[in-house]
């Protein structure tokens, strides 16, 4: 998958209107300090790819940094963003032996406002950490709504 690099790259080339996602890994401290650095590794790669697996040829998933990562769904609003994160959370869960799962800020806004968008999206995932994880909240042009 893309680095951050090339995720802010996209944000800053984005045309149109696209949704935002960032996605947080729950529970991989407790994989570091159980099996190991090298099992945190294993497990990073398959949430990537089961990330990965829930969305079209032209969008983006990047690894933002540790165990964090972040999607460009460009063209698309944020019903059906959310409805892609959902997909996510659902597949990261159903990996075999991993105990860990996935809380995903979704915002969407025009490509001149990304970057605010990208910070919405930030704090909707947020949302999701202080309720427990393993969820997705819409962050709208206002205030965040519990959507899954």
């Amino acid at each position: 998958i893309a680095n951050r690099r090339a995720f802010d790259r996209a944000i800053e080339e984005a045309r149109g209107r696209a949704t935002v996602l960032i996605i947080d890994t729950d529970k991989f401290k407790q994989i570091n300090d159980t099996r190991g650095h090298a099992a945190g590794d294993a497990a990073l790669c398959a949430i990537a790819a089961a990330l990965g697996a829930q969305v079209r040829e032209e969008d983006l998933i990047a690894r933002l940094g540790g165990d964090e990562f972040g999607a460009l769904l460009p063209g698309i609003g944020s019903a059906t963003g959310a409805e892609v994160a959902r997909r996510m959370v659902r597949a990261v869960r159903d990996l075999p032996d991993c105990p860990a799962t996935v809380s995903i800020g979704v915002a969407d806004g025009p490509a001149l406002e990304l970057a605010k968008t990208l910070i919405r999206a930030d704090a909707a995932m947020y949302q999701v950490k202080r309720s427990g994880g393993d969820g997705v909240e819409v962050c709208g042009p206002g205030a965040a709504v519990r959507a899954a």
